[in-house]
């Protein structure tokens, strides 16, 4: 199974976790000035996925749930972190900015829906993977250039799609672009369910 999940952050750092898993003083623990201790703690015991994406902004995850990452994104794989214990008890995982991380006080992220995602998965134990990606220079726009045609490239580059997507709203140059970057996680997990 296959999920396609956006999260952002303000705060260099992601967080995979089920809430459910967090420890019942998390909220209050991690609004209490600096939670590194906390999140590395919590990290080694398998009840989130900490990840220092080494700036803000906003990320894009592929997962792969007890199934391998197609060859097509393989080659582009780097960085692995790995966990042999990542737990999930409500079977709903969330990918957040860790700012937005929760145990039970999600009002953030109700308040700030785009600052996260997340999906459903059975219960349990998981060995997960997690790979940052590196593309080569040019990969997004020849995959681009597949799906318009030149005056559809031309109107994307030059007007930025304003002026097309009036006069054309059923093919949009912009929206195909975005289309394309969906093909192109920044990051890749894997997650494995011990039985």
């Amino acid at each position: 199974m296959q999920h396609s999940l956006e999260a952002a952050t303000d705060a260099a750092s992601i967080l995979l976790f089920d809430p459910q898993s967090l420890p019942e003083e998390f909220d209050v623990a991690a609004s209490k000035g600096d939670p590194t201790e906390l999140l590395e703690r919590l990290h080694d015991e398998g009840r989130l996925f900490w990840i220092n994406t080494d700036g803000d902004g906003c990320y894009l995850l592929h997962v792969f749930i007890d199934e391998v990452v197609p060859e097509s994104l393989r080659q582009f794989l780097r960085d692995p972190l790995t966990s042999d214990a990542f737990r999930v008890t409500s079977g709903e995982v969330f990918f957040t900015g860790t700012e937005y991380g929760y145990r039970d006080a999600d009002s953030a992220l109700r308040r700030y829906p785009h600052m996260g995602g997340s999906f459903f998965v059975e219960n349990g134990v998981y060995e997960v993977s997690l790979y940052r990606t590196e593309y080569v220079d040019g990969l997004h726009e020849q995959a681009f250039r597949q799906h318009v045609t030149a005056s559809e490239r031309r109107s994307h580059v030059v007007f930025n799609t304003l002026i097309y997507k009036r006069l054309f709203p059923f093919r949009s140059a912009g929206e195909i672009w975005k289309l394309v970057k969906k093909q192109f996680p920044s990051m890749v997990a894997t997650l494995q369910r011990h039985v």
